[in-house]
This record gives structure tokens, C-alpha cells and sequence, in this order.
């Protein structure tokens, strides 16, 4: 947001304060100051001149000898404006003077000869002057036609003061939306420097004569906190005077004219945004506020002639109050196409209100139309100054319209909030942690407008916010710690070292294991990705559900993930066509809704309420080239023993079956959907699911624009890195581990699973785990066949094994995998 040093001082008297000094203060106390610039350059050496005749060039056909006169100094100038002529009042920018010059790079005039004949100065124009977006057109600025009754030799920086625009960072007043406007901000510069308001524009007095007509006024469904309008006649539409288009120009604003620039000025002044219609596009004796779904209101035109789809619970002004009635604004955000101030207009309605901040900003993210009107109301904006914004318009049409009339002012508004807080001085004090005064808390809080009380004893008050500070504002104790805190001044606190135990922290070994997931993740060659939490409706369908919906969409993103495995695959269509290999990990929360979440009774949860919350890993590995089912399945091996490590750097003891072998977790409800059919598998902590991996799904990768295989997992890392189910530590054995391999004759159509299963269904104690070493397929081994290498790791905890008993369990493994069919390869 920009403003202008000389429009504050319109309010508060800024004489001997600097602009260096207003902004460091500012940006101490208040908000942050992102930039000073000048509003306009110096024209102090510029002078008022009058042209008292003219004659050709005698050597130059386009060129004029111009007589001048500007007080003390008479000469003859070469000027080439083809508007040059005696009698009109001209900038003339004498020999020494600098002026910016038509590139702005900056020009010094000096005495020089044209075409043989002297010139002892410049003739200007807008443009040469820097004012080109201030004042239209090629030739000599005619300054008696824009300031009439200017003396020849004044000069110019009494009709165009130097001025500097301040450029406030928005995010810094996000929470202050009395801040948006020039008396917002000469009311804080008037508690900061302690200097009294010379004029408050909310009460403003108007004298005129009375108008024949007036509007009655009707709001509906809460569609505005206040609404109040007025009818005014015998307008008429000129343009703007001078000192209003600088004071509009110095914060970026073109001037239209009169009518629309009283407007704007009135919103850039109160932050209180307004709308003049023309009366002869009003018909109806009453104009409405609704909701658009009330009047089944789908589209509307808005002033700048797009039609726009228009979402429910979209506010709009209504020129009548039946069903039929016609929508003419987009309550707090445009008005519409055919509302618009006409050079013809002789009468206009000024509205004036305040609407809800939560129904305005809702229809600013579905309708994608961001203007100063609806950045203001989006903030929340005090009702108390509607109505009295509009006397203060009047008050400005009249300086061009002397003979206006007005109606009476019509409409509604909710009661006066004047938030009520109680403080003691001793919380004071030690909120902010030096010792203020009773004097110095009733002073400051008096020179911000609120009222304040102290009881008897004088270490307790009653404070009032003043309205424009109780909206979505001062609320709290807390809140008044902060006024007192930044208007003394954070820089005049001494910094005093907090005295406080040293206490030793213990080990958070969730988040410890958390970061050795992220380094073996690293290390392993894959890249971390960050996503938002929130998905659209399509990704979420992926698992069965649509997830939980969000109040207010940001881009697209309309619900609550349910999962990371859409995110990591649009990660790998982005990155697709850069890299040969693609290797992407992705940690965040997913959020299952009741529908899920009822079924589901691990105790992995941290809220209770509409979601239930778990943290996740997704990892994801695109191949190289398109592979055939059976060579993804080799990789699929591998990919599975980096995750079956990954698990197991807590200690815990991880169990990776087919997906169809395990229940009780949602995304392994959609395992046949997500993965190939024959490549997708099951973890298993403790015998919960804890996870899910396998080969893409041709059709799902065809989905997201997948062009090779993919690999993908997503873990429930709460499941395994649970607390109560962490291990405690256990030496390890100091007998060595005994270890034998078996090569196995399966099927094709058999799971390289089966055998695993086959060997654990012995629940043979002294077998600690049993790994594939690989799978090979091709000559010797007959079509139709796979064979299929594990190392199984037999120990003991109190000797070593020996060969009875290890030919014991060989033989029991070798029998019951005979039994299932599954011999060994010869």
C-alpha cells in the first residue's frame, strides 16, 4: 500500500519531523516501511512564466522566439510547442535550473544558441518535467488552465509541492485494518509523536440543499454488517482539481474525474470503499444486499466488462428487492458494467457499507478478482465510519459541484462493538518486562482512542477499544501489552538476560529416527520433495475417498490429503524428461476421514475431530528404460530390500507380504488399483500394516502422464517409530549366526512370497530371517518356470549351532516346501 506524506499532514501536523525519522519510527512501532521515493521532483527552480508574444525563428520553420516574463526576468526564449502563444502561463525553467527532461536521466539548462539565436532558458512540457503521467498531452504545460490566477515568476513547487510516497509492506498490516487509509495512519502518527489530529474527515459538515429523492434500503441473510446510501442531484462531471490529482497521483491512482476521483479518494482516506451509480441505472425505489444463490443469480458483468461465474454465498447489490430483481455490483469487490459514472451523469446513489471479511474473502479465491475495495474488506472494516463516509463525499463533490443536492442518508447497520478488556498493572509489567507507569499506561492508551478507567487502588483497568481497533483487533490482555510495548518503543527496552534453569532435554528418538529415514534416503541417492497438504478431489479418489474438503480452496486444491503417492507421482512427471533416473522421497501427513479412520484403530493419532492425522514417508523410483513385467520384478526385489532396511533402522522386526495377505489400512484397500496385480506388497510391523510398495499401475502412470515404470512405496512411519512399540536394546548375540542358501523351482504365476510364507508358517524359533537373493529366469530353467534364490540366517542366543541341529532345520524347510510344491532346482 502507498501513501503520501502530504495527504497525512492534511490530519496531523508533521512540521520538524523528517522522513527518515517518521519511517524508522514507523517501522519500530507500527509496520514495516518497504520504500521512500519522491512523489514528484523538486520544481523549486522552476518558474511560473507568461508568454507575451511570439514570432517565427528566423532560420527555423517549426521554431518560435517567445517573449516571457517571470517576475524579475524578461528575455526572449527558442521554443518549438506548437501551442506556444502570447497570454498563456507556461513552466519555464531558467539557465541553472535542473529539470528530469523527457528520458528522466536529468537535465541542467544552460544558456545556449539555437539556429543563431540566443535562448536564455526552457519552455516545458509534462513530460519534460516529469508530470507526463500527472498531465496529458505533448506540448507546453498550460498551468492557467489547470491553477487559474497564478503571478508570473512564482514558483512551480507551490502549485506541485514535493511531496514522498511511502510504500507500506501489506503483510505487515494484515491484522491492523484501520491501517488502510491515510487517517488510519495519521491517527497512529498522531500517538506515536504525540501530536493532536487537526482534522478528522468523519466528521466532516455539509451544507446543501436538499434532494427530491431517495432510496430505501434492504439487506437479506446477513449479506452486511452495514449498508447506507444517499441519493444526490445536480451533479455534474468535470475534472478533478489539482490538489486531489496529486494526492491520488502520488499513490499510483489515475484521475478519471471528479465524481469517480471523490470515490477513490474517500477509500484511500477512511478505508472505507464506496460506490457512486449513476441514479438512471437504478429504476427501483429500493436497492437490496443478498446473497446471489437468494435470487438465483449465477453470472454476473462487472465494471471492467468480464462476465464472471459467480460462486454461492456471493454477495450482490440488487436494484430492487423481488426475485427478479437486477443485480448491478459485486458487493465489496466491483460494481457492475452498466453502474459506471457517465460524462452525461447528472445524479448519482452513493453506497456506502461493510461487509463480512469471511464472505468477501471466500468469493475472492473462487472468482479470482483482487481489487483495493475487496483487499480492505477482506481485513475487516469498522461499520461505525459507513455512514458517515458519506457526508464526507459530499463534502468533496461540493467543491466542484457548489449547487449539489442531498437526499436523506437511508440504510442499516449493526450495533457499535467497543471491545472491554481488564488489566492489571503488575501483568503489564511483566508482560513487557520493564516497570511503566500508571501515568504512562493511561497516556499512551489515551493518545490511541481508547478509553481507559483505573480502580480505586490504581493497579487495575478497564479499558475500551476505540471501534475502529475492536474489529478483529484489540481483543485480549496480551493485545494491550503490545499497544503499550511499541508506542514506548521496542528499542528504548532494555535487553535483560532471562534467568532460568539449565535443564538437561532428553533424546526426541522419534525425531532422531526420523533423520536417519532422511540421510539413509539421501545417501541411498534419492532426492527429498516438499508438497502441500492439500490435493484436489481426483488424487484423492485414487484411495477410495474424497478425503475431507476444505472450507477455503487454495489453487485447486480442494481437499485434505489422504495420501502422499499422488504428490510424488506428479513429482515425477515434472522430472520425467530431465533425468535418466528419477529418484524422489516426499515425508509429510495424511489425513484419513471418518469413513476410514472409524475402521481403523492404530494407535498412531494425535487430534481427535473431523481427521485423524499420520505421518508418512513416500518413496518413489521412476526406471530408466520401459522394462518388461518380469525385469521390473528383479527391480522390485531390490527396491524392496532398500525398504525393508530403511524399517528396520529402528530395530523393529519387519514382515514384507503380498498386499493381499494383510487388512486394517486403508491404502491397502486400493492396493489392486494402484499397483500391478502381481507386484504389490504388504509391511507389516508387529503383524499391523504398516506400509504398501510395489510396480505402478500401467493405468494409474497412463493417468499422471507416466512414460516409464515406477516403483513406489508409502510407509506409515507413526506405526513404526510408535513409542510404545520402540524396542528396547538387546546385545547381540556373541555366537555366530549360521547361514544356508536354497535355490527354488516356482511357477511363473507364483509369488517369489510363497516359499517365505511357507518357511515362517514352521515357526522354527532359531530361523532369524530369510532374504531373496534374486530371481533368474532363461535357459536351463524350463518355460513357465522362475527360479528363485534366499539365504536363510539361523541363531541362537546361548551357543552355536551344530550340525544336527542345523540339518534339523534344513530338512524341516526342505520338506515342507516338497509338500508345497516347490522343489529345489537340481
Amino acid at each position: 500500500m502507498k501513501l503520501s506524506y502530504n495527504w497525512i499532514s492534511d490530519y496531523v501536523d508533521l512540521s520538524g519531523i523528517e522522513i527518515k525519522d517518521l519511517v524508522n519510527r514507523l517501522t519500530l512501532s507500527t509496520c514495516e516501511v518497504e520504500e521512500i521515493e519522491p512523489s514528484f521532483p523538486d520544481l523549486s527552480s522552476v518558474l511560473v512564466a507568461e508568454i507575451v508574444s511570439t514570432e517565427k525563428h528566423p532560420q527555423a520553420d517549426k521554431l518560435q522566439l517567445c517573449d516571457i516574463r517571470a517576475g524579475k526576468f524578461k528575455g526572449k526564449i527558442v521554443c518549438g510547442a506548437p501551442n506556444a502563444r502570447p497570454g498563456i502561463l507556461v513552466p519555464f525553467a531558467p539557465v541553472g535550473a535542473k529539470i528530469p527532461g523527457k528520458d528522466g536521466a536529468g537535465l541542467q539548462i544552460q544558456k545556449a544558441a539555437i539556429r543563431g539565436i540566443e535562448s536564455e532558458g526552457m519552455l516545458c512540457s509534462a513530460l519534460e518535467l516529469g508530470l507526463d503521467k500527472l498531465f496529458a498531452g505533448d506540448g507546453l504545460l498550460e498551468l492557467d488552465a489547470i491553477v487559474p490566477g497564478l503571478t508570473p515568476g512564482t514558483s512551480l513547487a507551490t502549485v506541485i509541492p514535493h511531496d514522498w510516497t511511502i510504500t507500506i509492506d501489506n503483510k505487515s498490516i494484515t491484522n491492523r485494518p484501520d491501517l488502510w487509509c491515510h487517517f488510519g495512519f495519521a491517527r497512529e502518527i498522531s500517538a506515536v509523536y504525540k501530536k493532536k489530529l487537526k482534522f478528522n474527515p468523519l466528521e466532516a459538515k455539509v451544507k446543501v440543499k436538499p434532494a427530491k429523492l431517495s432510496k430505501k434500503i434492504k439487506i437479506e441473510s446477513g449479506s452486511a454488517l452495514a449498508y447506507f446510501g444517499a441519493v444526490c442531484e445536480n451533479v455534474q462531471v468535470t475534472p478533478t482539481p489539482l490538489w486531489m490529482r496529486l494526492r491520488l497521483a502520488a499513490v499510483g491512482q489515475k484521475s478519471i474525474n471528479n465524481v469517480v476521483d471523490v470515490s477513490n479518494y474517500a477509500m484511500l482516506e477512511l478505508a472505507q470503499p464506496n460506490h457512486l451509480f449513476d441514479l438512471s441505472t437504478l429504476k427501483e425505489n429500493t436497492v437490496s444486499v443478498a446473497l446471489n444463490q437468494t435470487h438465483g443469480v449465477k453470472s454476473f458483468k462487472t465494471l471492467d466488462g468480464e462476465s464472471r461465474n459467480i460462486p454461492d454465498n456471493t454477495i450482490l447489490i440488487f436494484d430492487g428487492e423481488n426475485k427478479g430483481a437486477r443485480p448491478v455490483a459485486l458487493g465489496g469487490i466491483m460494481g457492475g458494467e452498466d453502474s459506471a459514472i457517465q460524462p452525461t451523469t447528472q445524479a448519482i446513489f452513493i453506497e456506502s457499507a461493510t461487509f463480512p471479511r469471511e464472505l468477501i474473502r471466500r468469493s475472492l479465491k473462487r472468482i479470482d478478482l483482487r481489487t483495493d475495495s475487496a483487499m480492505r474488506f477482506e481485513k475487516g472494516q469498522d461499520p461505525a465510519k459507513a455512514k458517515p463516509t458519506i457526508t464526507r463525499i459530499v463534502s468533496l463533490l461540493q467543491e466542484t459541484n457548489p449547487g449539489i443536492a442531498m437526499g436523506p442518508i437511508t440504510g442499516t447497520s449493526v450495533p457499535a462493538t467497543k471491545s472491554k478488556i481488564k488489566a492489571t498493572l503488575a501483568f503489564l509489567q511483566t508482560r513487557l518486562g520493564f516497570a511503566v507507569s500508571r501515568k504512562e499506561v493511561e497516556t499512551t492508551l489515551s493518545w490511541l482512542g481508547f478509553g481507559i478507567q483505573a480502580d480505586k487502588s490504581g493497579k487495575t483497568f478497564s479499558i475500551t477499544a476505540p471501534t475502529y481497533r475492536s474489529q478483529y483487533d484489540i481483543s485480549i490482555p496480551e493485545d494491550i501489552v503490545e499497544e503499550l510495548g511499541r508506542i514506548h518503543g521496542y528499542d528504548h527496552i532494555a535487553p535483560v538476560p532471562l534467568v532460568v534453569p539449565v535443564l538437561g532435554k532428553s533424546l526426541d528418538h522419534t525425531r532422531l529416527l526420523e533423520r536417519r529415514w532422511r540421510r539413509f534416503l539421501v545417501d541411498a541417492g534419492f532426492t527429498e520433495t516438499l508438497s502441500y497438504s492439500f490435493c484436489n478431489r481426483e488424487d484423492n479418489q485414487l484411495f477410495g475417498s474424497e478425503g475431507i474438503e476444505l472450507l477455503n480452496s487454495l489453487a485447486g486444491l480442494t481437499h485434505l490429503k489422504t495420501a502422499l503417492l499422488p504428490g510424488a507421482l506428479r513429482h515425477l512427471g515434472v522430472n520425467q524428461d530431465r533425468y535418466a533416473e528419477v529418484d524422489l522421497f516426499e515425508t509429510g501427513r495424511a489425513y484419513a476421514d471418518k469413513l476410514h479412520a472409524d475402521g481403523d484403530k492404530a494407535k498412531f493419532l494425535h487430534a481427535a475431530g473431523p481427521a485423524r492425522e499420520e505421518k508418512r514417508f513416500c518413496i518413489a523410483r521412476m526406471l530408466p528404460e520401459k522394462l518388461p513385467l518380469p525385469a521390473q520384478e528383479d527391480e522390485l526385489v531390490k527396491f524392496r530390500e532398500l525398504v525393508r532396511t530403511l524399517t528396520g533402522l529402528h530395530g523393529r522386526d519387519i514382515e514384507i507380504v503380498l498386499a493381499n495377505q494383510a487388512s486394517n489400512w486403508h491404502p491397502l484397500a486400493s492396493a489392486n488399483r494402484l499397483f500391478h496385480p502381481s507386484c504389490s506388497m504388504a509391511l507389516l510391523v508387529d503383524g499391523t500394516p504398516a506400509g504398501i510398495l510395489g510396480v505402478l499401475h500401467p493405468a494409474v502412470a497412463e493417468a499422471y502422464s507416466l512414460k516409464r515404470p515406477v516403483l513406489i512405496a508409502e510407509i506409515s512411519f507413526d506405526r513404526i517409530a510408535s513409542e510404545h512399540r520402540r524396542k528396547k536394546y538387546t546385545p547381540p548375540s556373541v555366537f555366530p549366526d549360521s547361514l544356508f542358501e536354497l535355490t527354488l523351482i516356482l511357477d511363473e504365476v507364483r509369488s517369489a512370497q510363497d516359499p517365505v510364507n511357507v518357511i515362517r508358517s514352521l515357526k522354527i524359533e532359531a530361523i532369524h530371517s530369510i532374504d531373496l537373493l534374486g530371481i533368474y529366469r532363461g535357459a536351463p530353467i524350463a518355460e513357465g518356470k522362475k527360479s528363485a534364490s534366499y539365504r536363510i540366517r539361523c541363531r541362537k542366543a546361548d551357543g552355536t549351532f551344530s550340525q544336527d541341529e542345523w540339518k534339523k532345520v534344513y530338512d524341516s524347510v526342505i520338506e515342507a516346501l516338497a509338500t508345497a510344491g516347490i522343489p529345489l532346482r537340481s
